[in-house]
């Protein structure tokens, strides 16, 4: 039988497991009123079950065929989870169970090129247009105060909300945002999230069932133990993304070494193997003596060159001064170089004067200088802002829309607006009485009640 590289398990369907083996794995008081396993313990249970196979000796196709089995007749909502995934969940367990210490390790078959061939191909392969595709390792470097951990939020709330990246570039859907915050609080943390979900036109409520944070956790990607435990959550929580801040603080040995830097990074990496499609992000530091622009990222990163060797997609973050832009250099591992972008960080009220706080919406505006992809992107960007902001506030003023857009150019959102019209997607209702404002609708939206300002 054809094996998958790497996990040992079958990618042909497995004979079935011994009815003695379904028995004793079954829930107490299988049948009619059996209980269910929920969905939010489901991924987790079947993980547990497949290794507890595995350490009692159980074939790798023994222990899909199991799961498989339970899936169908224990798990709440099983239509959701199919044999793909089973399959990855079973690999993990396998693998987990057989790299424990003393355990002899035997290579699997290796991949034919049908198997190559039968490969599904994600569905969404641009999770973040153009800029972030699924199933992928992210490293964002940069020296302190280049607003890493700013940058990592506001990917992870345009992910959890399906709203724009840094204003304008389309993100697929909502996602599930893990974010491990090594460095952070938890009531600063709250409020940026709380700032930023704000200049998209969201309340946090809007990210409850979508953002999980963890605050100084005891995460140590030298230890077996410690990334199983992040394993489990990962599957538990089903995430899409999962970033860690930063890797300083959970890494062990010396940073310097590539012996010790690789095996960690391909631990984390492995988180994927029971996740499939899941983007990991890490956040690391950059060279202090490096002059802007002059070397490539994956040779002014901090520490061992295994950095470079591991990330699919880099970004090199860079600043002259405090009151400069960010500037944002692009690195992939595969497809053409990109253009660096830049960004500023603005708050709708600065809070100048003594003892004043920033407060209001918190947005990475992209600055003049920095755009990535051509006017035709981004004019498609704006539109889908535009239709977002629409679907969320029908009614809303022309006014109202601006506000909500503001860090987008305003030139850009007139002319995206007034397409949209032409393209019959949406309209504007001119003002009833003289001085009063106007309203704007998606073009199927017949309502007469909005959310005019």
């Amino acid at each position: 039988m054809a094996v998958a590289p790497s996990s040992g398990m079958p990618t042909e369907p497995p004979p079935l497991a011994p009815d003695s083996l379904i028995d004793e794995l079954q829930p107490s008081g299988s049948g009619t009123n059996a209980p269910v396993i929920p969905v939010g313990i489901r991924n987790d249970t079947l993980y547990h079950m497949g290794r507890a196979m595995a350490l009692a000796g159980a074939s790798s196709a023994t222990i899909e065929s199991a799961l498989i089995t339970l899936r169908d007749s224990a798990c709440e909502d099983s239509g959701s989870v199919s044999d793909a995934d089973v399959r990855a969940t079973a690999a993990s367990a396998y693998r987990s169970a057989n790299m424990d210490e003393g355990k002899e390790q035997i290579l699997p078959e290796p991949m034919t090129i049908g198997e190559l061939q039968d490969l599904q191909a994600l569905p969404d392969p641009w999770i973040v247009e153009g800029l972030i595709p699924a199933d992928v390792d992210v490293l964002i470097a940069g020296y302190p105060k280049t607003c890493k951990t700013l940058l990592s939020m506001e990917l992870a709330v345009a992910m959890a909300s399906g709203t724009p990246f840094l204003g304008y570039l389309a993100v697929q859907g909502e996602h599930r945002v893990g974010l491990v915050l090594m460095e952070d609080r938890p009531l600063p943390a709250r409020e940026r999230l709380v700032r930023l979900a704000l200049a998209r036109g969201l309340d946090l409520n809007a990210l409850r069932q979508n953002v999980f944070l963890w605050f100084s956790p005891p995460l140590n990607l030298g230890s077996e133990a410690s990334v199983s435990s992040l394993a489990r959550y990962v599957r538990e929580k089903e995430l899409d993304l999962l970033i860690i801040d930063a890797w300083a603080y959970v890494a062990s040995g010396d940073s310097n070494s590539a012996d010790e830097v690789t095996p960690q990074l391909q631990r984390l990496s492995r988180l994927r193997e029971a996740s499939p499609g899941l983007i990991l992000v890490l956040v690391h530091h950059a060279r202090k003596e490096q002059r802007p622009g002059t070397e490539r990222i994956t040779d002014s990163i901090r520490n061992s060159s295994a950095f470079g060797a591991w990330f699919d997609v880099g970004f090199l973050l860079e600043r002259r001064d405090e009151r400069s832009p960010v500037r944002v250099r692009i690195e992939r591992r595969d497809g053409p170089p990109q253009e660096p972008f830049s960004f500023t960080v603005e708050d709708e009220d600065p809070g100048e004067g003594a003892g004043a706080n920033p407060s209001g919406w918190l947005k990475l505006i992209l600055a003049e200088d920095g755009q990535t992809g051509d006017s035709g992107r981004r004019l498609d960007a704006a539109k889908a802002a535009i239709l977002q902001f629409l679907n969320a506030d029908p009614g809303c003023s022309k006014r109202k829309l601006r506000k909500w857009t503001i860090g987008i150019d305003n030139n850009l959102v007139e002319q995206a607006f007034k397409e949209l019209c032409e393209e019959a997607q949406i309209r504007w209702d001119p003002p009833k009485k003289r001085g009063g404002p106007g309203r704007c609708w998606l073009a199927d939206d017949h309502g007469s009640e909005g959310g005019a300002a």
